[in-house]
């Protein structure tokens, strides 16, 4: 005998309570760590963790509907009724998960089986904040070494050179290295590949149709949690905000855990029978930090929630501080410079310590560091009007030691965190992330690779200010995109149980 579904209020909280419908999208064929956790023995996706914690999220009463794609295994469609038995259609044979068009079509299925349904969506596996929407056939790979020539007007030769550390060194034939603002060549290596989620202009893209036959007015998912790492940032959220009332993720690296916060966030929700979906994301981000304490490798994350309505409010007061940024300089780039370099960052590049030339920066942080660095009266202003804007997104924030760098501390604690934004480059170094080229040209086809822009970088200022921030850098590396291993070794069937 099926559970009656616990009922979700509607987002706004002034429609009537809908049943609760759990989607997760899981894409780990790229990986097969995740693909076998926790101890590399899964080899059928009933055996793994997170179809045990999709079956006791539909014990409680959700109705449930998942993709996992699995490494040496087909595409498998998940669902349960609410109080009912998962059950596995076959075959599904084997899904691009890298295509906006197959997380649209898994919501567009959820919402025919499930009519009349609130939303959840669960987005599992690796994340990376912004990422461009790039079609790679339009991509000329260069090796190390390769000499190749530059697009547009007269053509410059030059060669990517691999250094010590793993960077690629560009070596213009005038012996000045330069930041490839309109390049399509890129060394093979820093091409956008494997372990990389669904870009993000082809998030919003899905959302928007994946919600499309919805009922007119009912068109938006209730919670989407970025179950991943980076995605809790300015340029993703301000995406999906258009399609989705709350959001709830990660800042920094987070640490897979095959959806085993789910059951406990879902029996709460059963006690009660009736929740709105802010209390729906903050209990995820605080279920989340409750998983990782457990961990017997600790980890700290900062998780955060927000209604994505604000993400208006914060687009104007960046835009807003972006020009009042642009107008200082470059009189007062020194000043800038010291708090773009003192705020909060999100590492992603060895050694793993929290500093440049990491580029992703917390924008309250930065926000906080400028009202205090007496740049402008403009700036001060508009840096506080920012850190007002962002009030109130932090759930929680750890401090320990990461499993990736366990001789580094990491420290969330500061009020004045709230979610990352891609500032490359922050100390004006030359070393810039991979990326840099496709989020400063700021337009579609430029670099040629690029099909879209997200709105962010076309509504606001920000780009502008990076551009003239860094109007006298000289480019001297490119930073390679890498993922840390998962210590699995640490694990047992036992723990993951």
């Amino acid at each position: 005998m099926h559970t009656p579904a616990p009922t979700l209020s509607c987002s706004d909280e002034s429609g009537p309570a809908r049943p609760i419908t759990l989607v997760v999208y899981a894409p780990f064929a790229d990986d097969a760590t995740l693909s076998t956790y926790p101890d590399s023995t899964t080899t059928e996706v009933s055996e793994h963790p997170l179809y045990a914690a999709l079956q006791a999220v539909a014990d409680q009463g959700v109705q449930v509907c998942a993709l996992i794609d699995r490494a040496a295994d087909n595409t498998s469609l998940v669902w349960a009724d609410a109080g009912g038995t998962l059950q596995i259609e076959q075959p599904r044979w084997k899904h691009d998960m890298g295509s906006p068009r197959t997380l649209a079509n898994l919501l567009q299925q959820a919402n025919r089986r499930f009519r009349g349904s609130e939303i959840v969506l669960c987005l599992e596996g690796h994340g990376a904040g912004f990422l461009p929407e790039i079609d790679a056939s339009r991509i000329t790979p260069g090796a190390s070494g390769q000499t190749t020539t530059s697009g547009g007007g007269s053509p410059r030769r030059y060669s990517w050179v691999v250094d010590g550390e793993g960077s690629q060194t560009p070596e213009a034939e005038d012996g000045l290295p330069y930041l490839p603002m309109t390049e399509s060549t890129l060394p093979g290596h820093l091409l956008p590949g494997g372990h990389y989620p669904i870009a993000t202009w082809g998030l919003g893209w899905a959302l928007e149709q994946g919600m499309s036959d919805r009922p007119s007015g009912d068109r938006r998912v209730a919670v989407l949690h970025f179950n991943n790492c980076f995605n809790f940032c300015v340029e993703v959220l301000h995406t999906v905000a258009p399609h989705t009332h709350y959001a709830v993720g990660y800042a920094n690296y987070n640490f897979f855990t095959a959806g085993r916060s789910y059951p406990g966030v879902f029996a709460e929700v059963a006690k009660r029978n009736v929740v709105t979906a802010e209390q729906l994301a903050v209990s995820l981000a605080q279920a989340n930090a409750q998983e990782l304490a457990k961990l017997p490798v600790p980890h700290p994350t900062l998780g955060g929630a927000i209604k994505l309505s604000r993400m208006a409010a914060v687009a104007v007061a960046l835009d807003r501080l972006s020009l009042a940024l642009i107008d200082s300089l470059p009189a007062q780039i020194g000043r800038i410079t010291s708090a773009a370099v003192a705020a909060q960052r999100y590492d992603t590049h060895k050694p793993f310590s929290l500093v440049e030339p990491d580029s992703l920066t917390d924008l309250r942080s930065l926000a906080a560091r400028l009202q205090a660095a007496q740049v402008s009266n403009a700036v001060t202003t508009a840096a506080a009007d920012l850190r007002g804007a962002l009030s109130q997104v932090k759930v929680y924030g750890a401090s320990g030691n990461p499993y990736m760098a366990p001789h580094i501390n990491w420290d969330f604690s500061s009020p004045d965190l709230a979610m990352n934004i891609f500032l490359p480059d922050p100390g004006r170094k030359g070393v810039f992330d991979w990326r840099a080229p496709y989020y400063l040209s700021k337009r579609a086809g430029d670099p040629e690779a690029q099909t879209e822009v997200i709105p962010l970088l076309l509504d606001t200022h920000w780009v502008d200010f990076i551009r003239k921030y860094h109007a006298a850098t000289a480019m001297k590396h490119l930073l390679v995109p890498r993922i840390p291993q998962l210590p699995v070794a640490v694990y047992s069937r036992k723990f993951a149980a």
